[in-house]
């Protein structure tokens, strides 16, 4: 009988419900939070001027949803799934651009007024201004990837050419955190509000970092791993990029066997490699290329030093 009550009360509410309104009411909270912060002193030089900011405070905060929608924190994507999540991650990356466009017109509108300048003219004059350029150029990358990221278009393309572009988010992204830091004008008037922004930001960043880098790293050392690879091979987009081992190797404790995987074209690339502190190196296209993997073999451990 107990144990009849306790499963009827655990099924009470379903985790996957329970993570929804977890991440919605997070998500919720802080945009209310935001807005009522924006409503207590966030008027700009004119009405346009203070349309803009209000939409350019939501954009900040729709790509930091982004964020957390992308982090693949262990306790979302167990319960929502990242089918859902990425859904969601559509339809608010759509929302975004719309947002992000309506504060640029304004933005321009605005200052065109105050200045009874013409768009255009107002436009170039921005354009030599770095925190409004970093801005632009922002929008305009996200403008690039919702046009790729429409059914129609993304149907045409090689999906390796539409995730390279879709990757060129996170430097939109560090684009707008830049332009911020420099109009220094986000919640400039209440030192709490600032740090409450910011800490906002940092959490969000941190959010992609742990679900990214950090608990992949974390369950292959907790699992009493004696041996853990780094493959600087992208398995999505077949990119490779020897760096990323020498960015993560120190993540990996002392006493666990160091492997280097992918990227090798000849005796050089294992030299760097073992620079960077590889214990060893996967090796495979590079042998069959080769023409002769004895000698190749024998390359390989020289350059390693061994």
């Amino acid at each position: 009988m107990e144990a009849t009550v306790s499963r009827v009360r655990q099924g009470i509410i379903p985790p996957v419900v329970a993570a929804r309104w977890a991440l919605w009411t997070f998500v919720i909270t802080n945009l209310v939070t935001v807005e009522a912060l924006f409503f207590t002193a966030g008027s700009g030089a004119n009405g346009v001027l203070t349309g803009a900011k209000f939409f350019g405070l939501h954009a900040a905060v729709l790509m930091l949803f982004q964020l957390l929608l992308v982090a693949r924190l262990p306790w979302l994507d167990r319960r929502i799934g990242m089918d859902r999540l990425t859904v969601w991650h559509r339809w608010v990356g759509f929302t975004l651009l719309w947002t992000i466009l309506t504060h640029a017109v304004l933005v321009v509108l605005g200052y065109a007024s105050l200045a009874g300048a013409s768009m255009t003219k107002t436009f170039l004059a921005l354009a030599g201004v770095p925190a409004s350029l970093l801005g632009m150029c922002a929008a305009a990358i996200v403008v690039v990837v919702a046009a790729v990221s429409a059914r129609y278009v993304r149907g045409r393309l090689r999906y390796e050419v539409w995730h390279g572009l879709h990757l060129l988010l996170y430097l939109a992204l560090g684009l707008a955190f830049v332009h911020q830091l420099q109009e220094t004008t986000t919640f400039s008037y209440s030192a709490p509000a600032k740090v409450y922004w910011w800490a906002l930001w940092l959490c969000a960043f941190g959010a992609l970092v742990t679900g990214r880098i950090v608990m992949p790293l974390w369950r292959n050392i907790a699992a009493g791993a004696e041996l853990l690879g780094i493959n600087a091979r992208d398995l999505t987009t077949l990119d490779v990029d020897r760096k990323v081992f020498a960015d993560l190797v120190t993540a990996i404790p002392e006493g666990t066997v160091k492997v280097a995987e992918s990227g090798v074209t000849g005796p050089k690339d294992v030299a760097e490699y073992r620079g960077w502190g590889a214990d060893a190196v996967l090796v495979g296209e590079a042998l069959v290329r080769s023409g002769d993997p004895r000698s190749a073999v024998r390359e390989f451990i020289e350059a390693a030093g061994a």
